[in-house]
C-alpha cells in the first residue's frame, strides 16, 4: 500500500480511460 504505487496505477487507468474516451468521440 505504497502511494507511488497507487499513483502508477491511478495514471495506468487515466491513460485507459483516455484510449477509451478517444476512440469514443
Amino acid at each position: 500500500t505504497k502511494p507511488d504505487s497507487n499513483l502508477e496505477v491511478a495514471k495506468i487507468v487515466g491513460k485507459k480511460r483516455r484510449q477509451l474516451y478517444d476512440v469514443n468521440v
